[in-house]
């Protein structure tokens, strides 16, 4: 069997970055470094078959709000998505493009947390070992039905769930509300910044 590739050393600044999975599937992403980061932040965007991609508005706001309160952000595009490589996996070859991410910030002494929205939280199948999550859901999803996935994750290791009240799935006018969801999740796992 083939050795995964070794990861490439993130930039120290924001920039494009590439990533290989364990399969050879070459993923694009994003780096959104912190000065003196206290956590590192992997998001995981919307189904890329339905013009999901790390450029989604939510992951964009992440973008802009993370690093500025001492949280780097990693995002990229699923395969088959963006400017990815490869074909959609139905969300199980997936979990191998999270490792890829996870691998490419393993090295960071911040500790690493994931979120996931729409298929980044609900289909790729990631076992988060002792890894803190946050999977976010609208109380008025199309798709999901929150409580039911409020049960689901309360059974995964370290993985917390935020709901958005009065918010369908494509969570229109409620972006604000989710990215202060995920900055609270990382104040209550790492402390507040400094």
């Amino acid at each position: 069997m083939a050795r995964p590739p070794t990861p490439a050393p993130l930039p120290d600044r924001a920039a494009p970055v590439e990533l290989v999975t364990s399969d050879g599937v070459l993923l694009r992403g994003e780096w959104a470094p912190a000065s003196a980061p206290r956590a590192t932040v992997v998001a995981l965007h919307p189904h890329p078959l339905m013009g999901g991609d790390l450029h989604h508005p939510l992951l964009a706001a992440f973008a802009t709000v993370l690093p500025s309160r001492s949280t780097s952000l990693l995002r990229f595009d699923f395969r088959g998505g963006g400017r990815s490589e490869g074909t959609h996996g139905g969300g199980v070859d997936e979990a191998n493009d999270l490792a890829a991410a996870l691998d490419a910030v393993a090295d960071r002494e911040a500790p690493t947390l994931v979120v996931g929205y729409s298929f980044g939280a609900e289909d790729p199948p990631i076992a988060f070992d002792d890894r803190p999550a946050l999977v976010v859901l609208a109380r008025h999803d199309q798709f999901v039905d929150a409580d039911e996935m409020t049960t689901r994750a309360s059974e995964w290791t370290g993985t917390e769930v935020a709901v958005v009240e009065g918010a369908d799935h494509f969570l229109a006018g409620h972006v604000d509300r989710v990215v202060d969801a995920v900055v609270e999740f990382v104040d209550r796992v790492t402390g507040p910044p400094a």
